[in-house]
């Protein structure tokens, strides 16, 4: 019997997909727990619509992180902190200070998304990695300056 599977089922398939899958575990099974609906010409045409709207959607968001790394590209972060008589900062400038300053600006960044291996504690221009997912990543330059106390 043909299905469509309505939510994903391990070890079947994903959402949307048709499948051929013996009658009694389509009745049994599939159909029983919401799992999947009888292939009916107007189902396959909606799943196919559905399939190609997620394409669409799939693609703006591609698109849009696209043009965020490449506004995050230009970026110049600028931080001013006391620094001690040695030159090292008092309070380090963290992946969640930068997350924070770059929400300020408009972009949706958490502390996670920002790729420090360890704080900045020198003044000083520093680059900063930035994750946006799906494999992208910018670079937002952080300028550093210190204030003697």
């Amino acid at each position: 019997m043909k299905v469509i599977l309505t939510k994903n089922v391990q070890g079947i398939g994903r959402i949307g997909e048709t499948k051929e899958v013996a009658d009694g575990y389509a009745r049994n099974f599939l159909f029983a727990r919401g799992l999947a609906a009888p292939a009916t010409d107007q189902l396959v045409r909606q799943a196919a619509e559905d399939r190609q709207a997620v394409d669409r959607k799939k693609q703006r968001h591609t698109h849009q992180m696209r043009r965020s790394a490449r506004e995050l590209g230009r970026l110049t972060l600028e931080f001013t902190e006391k620094v001690s008589p040695s030159g090292k900062l008092y309070a380090a400038i963290s992946a969640q200070t930068i997350a924070d300053d770059l929400v300020k600006k408009g972009f949706e960044v958490s502390r996670r998304d920002v790729i420090l291996p360890q704080p900045i504690k020198e003044p000083g221009g520093h680059e900063v990695r930035i994750s946006l997912g799906q494999g992208l990543e910018a670079t937002v330059h952080c300028l550093v300056k210190g204030i003697e106390q």
